[in-house]
Protein backbone atom coordinates (compact mmCIF):
# COMPACT_ATOMS: atom_id res chain seq x y z
CA UNK A 1 0.00 0.00 0.00
CA UNK A 2 1.35 3.42 -0.87
CA UNK A 3 2.64 5.59 1.97
CA UNK A 4 0.49 8.56 2.89
CA UNK A 5 2.17 11.92 3.17
CA UNK A 6 0.91 14.83 5.22
CA UNK A 7 1.74 18.51 4.99
CA UNK A 8 1.85 20.43 8.24
CA UNK A 9 -0.11 23.66 7.82
CA UNK A 10 0.64 25.24 11.20
CA UNK A 11 2.47 24.60 14.44
CA UNK A 12 0.57 23.16 17.38
CA UNK A 13 -0.15 25.79 20.02
CA UNK A 14 -1.82 24.51 23.24
CA UNK A 15 -3.28 27.94 23.96
CA UNK A 16 -4.77 28.25 20.47
CA UNK A 17 -5.90 24.66 19.94
CA UNK A 18 -8.21 22.90 22.35
CA UNK A 19 -6.17 20.30 24.24
CA UNK A 20 -9.02 18.61 26.09
CA UNK A 21 -8.96 14.87 25.56
CA UNK A 22 -5.33 14.84 24.42
CA UNK A 23 -2.83 12.81 26.39
CA UNK A 24 0.52 14.42 27.28
CA UNK A 25 2.33 11.97 25.00
CA UNK A 26 0.18 12.99 22.01
CA UNK A 27 0.60 16.68 22.92
CA UNK A 28 4.39 16.24 22.88
CA UNK A 29 4.15 14.60 19.48
CA UNK A 30 1.96 17.43 18.16
CA UNK A 31 4.55 19.96 19.35
CA UNK A 32 7.16 18.24 17.15
CA UNK A 33 5.19 19.06 13.98
CA UNK A 34 6.87 21.96 12.20
CA UNK A 35 4.98 24.18 9.80
CA UNK A 36 5.68 23.50 6.12
CA UNK A 37 7.12 20.00 6.54
CA UNK A 38 5.82 17.05 4.56
CA UNK A 39 5.95 13.89 6.65
CA UNK A 40 5.01 10.25 6.50
CA UNK A 41 4.03 8.52 9.75
CA UNK A 42 6.78 5.90 9.52
CA UNK A 43 9.53 8.40 8.73
CA UNK A 44 8.34 10.78 11.45
CA UNK A 45 8.23 8.07 14.12
CA UNK A 46 11.70 6.79 13.16
CA UNK A 47 13.30 10.24 13.17
CA UNK A 48 11.73 11.30 16.50
CA UNK A 49 11.86 7.98 18.34
CA UNK A 50 14.32 9.29 20.93
CA UNK A 51 11.99 12.18 21.80
CA UNK A 52 8.80 10.12 21.93
CA UNK A 53 10.01 6.90 23.55
CA UNK A 54 10.25 6.53 27.29
CA UNK A 55 12.15 3.84 29.16
CA UNK A 56 9.14 1.57 29.50
CA UNK A 57 7.47 2.21 26.13
CA UNK A 58 7.92 0.10 23.04
CA UNK A 59 8.38 1.06 19.40
CA UNK A 60 4.77 0.15 18.60
CA UNK A 61 3.65 2.62 21.26
CA UNK A 62 5.56 5.37 19.47
CA UNK A 63 3.96 4.43 16.14
CA UNK A 64 0.50 4.44 17.71
CA UNK A 65 1.20 7.83 19.28
CA UNK A 66 2.22 9.27 15.92
CA UNK A 67 -0.88 7.80 14.22
CA UNK A 68 -3.13 9.21 16.95
CA UNK A 69 -1.42 12.59 16.70
CA UNK A 70 -1.94 12.68 12.95
CA UNK A 71 -5.64 11.84 13.33
CA UNK A 72 -6.12 14.58 15.93
CA UNK A 73 -4.14 17.08 13.85
CA UNK A 74 -6.27 16.29 10.78
CA UNK A 75 -9.46 16.91 12.75
CA UNK A 76 -8.16 20.25 14.03
CA UNK A 77 -6.82 21.43 10.67
CA UNK A 78 -3.15 21.38 11.63
CA UNK A 79 -2.17 18.97 8.86
CA UNK A 80 -3.64 17.87 5.56
CA UNK A 81 -3.21 14.81 3.39
CA UNK A 82 -1.02 15.37 0.34
CA UNK A 83 -2.41 13.75 -2.79
CA UNK A 84 0.66 12.44 -4.57
CA UNK A 85 -1.10 10.19 -7.07
CA UNK A 86 0.01 11.10 -10.58
CA UNK A 87 -3.32 10.12 -12.17
CA UNK A 88 -6.83 9.46 -10.92
CA UNK A 89 -8.24 5.94 -11.01
CA UNK A 90 -10.93 6.92 -13.53
CA UNK A 91 -8.37 8.47 -15.90
CA UNK A 92 -6.11 5.45 -15.46
CA UNK A 93 -8.95 3.11 -16.47
CA UNK A 94 -9.54 5.20 -19.61
CA UNK A 95 -5.99 4.72 -20.93
CA UNK A 96 -5.90 2.73 -24.17
CA UNK A 97 -3.39 0.17 -22.90
CA UNK A 98 -5.40 -0.43 -19.72
CA UNK A 99 -8.66 -0.74 -21.64
CA UNK A 100 -7.01 -3.31 -23.91
CA UNK A 101 -5.67 -5.21 -20.90
CA UNK A 102 -9.09 -5.17 -19.21
CA UNK A 103 -10.77 -6.44 -22.36
CA UNK A 104 -8.48 -9.50 -22.25
CA UNK A 105 -9.63 -10.46 -18.74
CA UNK A 106 -12.73 -12.47 -17.95
CA UNK A 107 -15.41 -10.67 -15.98
CA UNK A 108 -17.74 -12.06 -13.37
CA UNK A 109 -19.54 -15.35 -14.00
CA UNK A 110 -22.55 -14.08 -12.09
CA UNK A 111 -25.21 -12.94 -14.52
CA UNK A 112 -28.46 -11.03 -14.11
CA UNK A 113 -27.34 -9.24 -10.98
CA UNK A 114 -29.35 -6.25 -9.88
CA UNK A 115 -26.72 -4.96 -7.46
CA UNK A 116 -23.50 -3.53 -8.85
CA UNK A 117 -21.72 -4.02 -5.53
CA UNK A 118 -21.24 -7.75 -6.14
CA UNK A 119 -20.52 -7.27 -9.82
CA UNK A 120 -17.82 -4.70 -9.06
CA UNK A 121 -16.03 -7.11 -6.77
CA UNK A 122 -14.40 -9.15 -9.53
CA UNK A 123 -10.91 -10.37 -10.22
CA UNK A 124 -10.79 -8.05 -13.23
CA UNK A 125 -11.35 -5.00 -11.04
CA UNK A 126 -8.81 -6.26 -8.51
CA UNK A 127 -6.14 -6.67 -11.21
CA UNK A 128 -6.77 -3.15 -12.51
CA UNK A 129 -6.45 -1.73 -9.00
CA UNK A 130 -3.16 -3.58 -8.47
CA UNK A 131 -1.79 -2.17 -11.73
CA UNK A 132 -2.98 1.30 -10.69
CA UNK A 133 -1.11 1.02 -7.37
CA UNK A 134 1.98 -0.26 -9.19
CA UNK A 135 1.75 2.70 -11.58
CA UNK A 136 1.62 5.11 -8.64
CA UNK A 137 4.61 3.38 -7.05
CA UNK A 138 6.61 3.70 -10.28
CA UNK A 139 5.83 7.40 -10.58
CA UNK A 140 8.98 9.56 -10.36
CA UNK A 141 11.29 6.60 -9.70
CA UNK A 142 14.66 6.60 -11.41
CA UNK A 143 16.17 3.51 -12.98
CA UNK A 144 19.57 2.79 -14.47
CA UNK A 145 19.88 0.67 -17.57
CA UNK A 146 23.00 -0.93 -18.99
CA UNK A 147 23.42 -1.26 -22.72
CA UNK A 148 26.10 -3.20 -24.51
CA UNK A 149 27.57 -1.42 -27.50
CA UNK A 150 29.76 -3.21 -30.03
CA UNK A 151 32.91 -1.22 -30.67
CA UNK A 152 34.86 -3.73 -32.76
CA UNK A 153 34.44 -7.34 -33.89
CA UNK A 154 35.36 -8.79 -30.49
CA UNK A 155 35.15 -5.66 -28.31
CA UNK A 156 32.02 -4.62 -26.45
CA UNK A 157 31.43 -1.79 -24.02
CA UNK A 158 28.79 -1.44 -21.30
CA UNK A 159 27.30 2.00 -20.86
CA UNK A 160 24.73 3.29 -18.40
CA UNK A 161 21.70 5.12 -19.65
Amino acid sequence: MPTKHFQILENFDPSKHNISGITPRVANCLKLFKKGEIISPKQFSESNISLLKTKSSKINTVKNTVDTSIQIAKKRGIITLVNDNPITYADFCNLDSIQYFVSQLRGSKMKNLESNSIKDNTTKRHYVQQIYHFNNWLHEKEFEFLTIKQIDVDIFQKTKI
